[in-house]
Order: structure tokens, then sequence, then C-alpha cells
């Protein structure tokens, strides 16, 4: 899931949500500091980064439980990455920054 452009366009938004702008609150006061408690919160959902793209993603996976409109379930197809619709980047990006900014202050 993680190479998918997809991904990396939520991620890129979750990154500018937490350490660029201040849409969510990270700790630290330089944008160093901001990136290193972003990489504390993300690290959290390094297993759910890996898809076995024979499966796909599923329901219970835990960017689809935080995000579960990024994806389309249904049918015989399992998803391997998020929707590329920008609605969907856009609400996995902000459901990402939350939960990074949760794991990064807890």
């Amino acid at each position: 899931m993680l190479t998918s452009s997809s991904m990396l366009r939520a991620l890129a938004g979750a990154y500018y949500l937490t350490v660029q702008s201040d849409g969510f609150s990270l700790p630290g006061r330089t944008p160093e500091e901001k990136a290193k408690a972003f990489s504390k919160g993300l690290s959290t959902l390094a297993d759910a980064m890996t898809v076995d793209p024979a499966v796909g993603v599923q329901q219970n996976n835990a960017i689809a439980k935080i995000a579960p409109g990024a994806f389309s379930f249904g049918g015989k197809s399992r998803p391997t990455a998020p929707m590329a619709r920008m609605g969907n980047i856009n609400a996995l990006a902000r459901a990402l920054a939350e939960h990074i900014q949760n794991e990064a202050t807890a």
C-alpha cells in the first residue's frame, strides 16, 4: 500500500497538516522535532502498510478502520490502496494526521 501514489499523497497531506501547518499540533517547537513526533506516530501504522495484493486491504486493517471511506469495499475485488479521488485522499490525510497526533502525544 505504501508504494501507491494515493497513499503517498495522503501521507504527504498528513505530514503537511501536522508538521508544516497548525492543523494538528505535535510536540516540539522546531520542524525537526515535529517530524520526529510524526515518525513516532506513523510507526504505529507500519504493520497496516503491508498488503498482500492477492488478498487486498481488509476492513479490520488499522488504516481502513480510521478512514474506511478512503477504500472501496464491496464486490469481488479487494482494494490494495486508497482510492485516488481527491476527497478520499483528503479524508485519509486528515484521519492519519489525527491518529498521528493522538499517538505522538500519548
